[in-house]
C-alpha cells in the first residue's frame, strides 16, 4: 500500500514575482542602513574582490543560461509528461526561471557581506531584476491568465 501523497501547495505565481522582485530592493535598502555593520571596513576592500566578481559574474551567467536552456530545451520535451501528472508546464517554467535569476541577488549580497561595495551589491541585484522582468514578460499570458485566490 502507498502512503498518501500531500497535493502540491497552491501558489499564486504573482505573488512569487512580486517576491522575486521585492527581495533585491529590500536587501539593498537593508545595507544602505548606516547602522548595518557587514563583514568589512567601508573603506577598504579586501584584495580577492576582482576574482570574487569574475567567480560572481561567471556564477551568475551560469544561471541565466540555464534559464535560457530550461526554456528552450527542457520544457519542450517534458510539457507532456508534466500535463500527465496533472502539472502545468508553463507555471513551472516561470518557477524555475525567475527562481535561477534571483541568483544575482545572491551573489552580489554574498560579495557585499565579505567586503566588496555596496556599487557591486546593486550591479548584480540589477542583472536579477531585469531577468526576472524578462521572464515575466515572457510568461505574461500565464501570469495574467492565473485567477488570483
Amino acid at each position: 500500500m502507498t502512503p498518501p501523497t500531500a497535493a502540491p501547495a497552491k501558489v499564486d505565481p504573482k505573488v512569487l514575482l512580486i517576491s522575486f522582485l521585492a527581495a533585491p530592493i529590500l536587501m539593498g535598502i537593508m545595507f544602505l542602513n548606516p547602522s548595518w555593520e557587514p563583514l568589512h571596513s567601508l573603506t577598504q576592500s579586501p584584495g580577492w574582490i576582482p576574482v570574487g566578481r569574475v567567480i560572481g559574474s561567471a556564477v551568475v551567467l551560469f544561471m541565466l543560461w540555464s534559464s535560457w536552456r530550461y526554456e528552450h530545451h527542457v520544457k519542450p520535451r517534458t510539457a507532456d509528461m508534466l500535463r500527465q501528472k496533472g502539472m502545468n508546464p508553463e507555471q513551472i517554467g516561470f518557477l524555475i526561471t525567475t527562481a535561477e535569476c534571483t541568483s544575482g541577488t545572491v551573489v552580489g549580497m554574498i560579495l557585499y557581506m565579505l567586503g566588496a561595495s555596496i556599487t557591486e551589491f546593486w550591479c548584480f541585484a540589477s542583472i536579477s531584476i531585469v531577468a526576472i522582468l524578462f521572464w515575466a514578460w515572457h510568461y505574461r499570458t500565464f501570469l495574467l491568465q492565473t485567477p488570483t485566490p
